[in-house]
């Protein structure tokens, strides 16, 4: 898969910007989406989007999005984390949520 004419094994994404907004929103989360959930801060986002065995994929539809799943230390969780690239190298942070387990993500924790 390619992420304009870039392979995803290609893309780097060396650094992850958060707004004040959207930083905001997803330290929130628990406010719209219920106890059952977890806020996350920018910097567990930043630290699973950055991990070293993170899976990359299309986010698909029309927001021309890259979505990664990472591990993160501080959060303790594996997260999925949607992101625009801005360069060749840093890109800006949309939205983490916790991740899913499936035998592909088992993998990265393992690592």
């Amino acid at each position: 898969m390619e992420y304009f004419g870039i392979p995803l094994s290609e893309l780097r994404i060396d650094a992850l910007n958060w707004s004040a907004e959207r930083a905001e929103h997803i330290r929130t989360r628990k406010e719209r989406y219920g106890p059952n959930e977890f806020d996350i801060e920018p910097e567990w986002a930043t630290e699973a989007a950055l991990e070293p065995n993170r899976i990359v994929g299309l986010a698909g539809g029309l927001s021309q999005s890259i979505e990664v799943i990472g591990h993160s230390e501080g959060a303790q969780a594996l997260l999925k984390v949607w992101l625009y690239p801005a360069s060749r190298q840093d890109a800006f942070g949309l939205e983490p949520r916790p991740a899913k387990q499936t035998p592909a993500t088992e993998e990265i924790t393992k690592r």
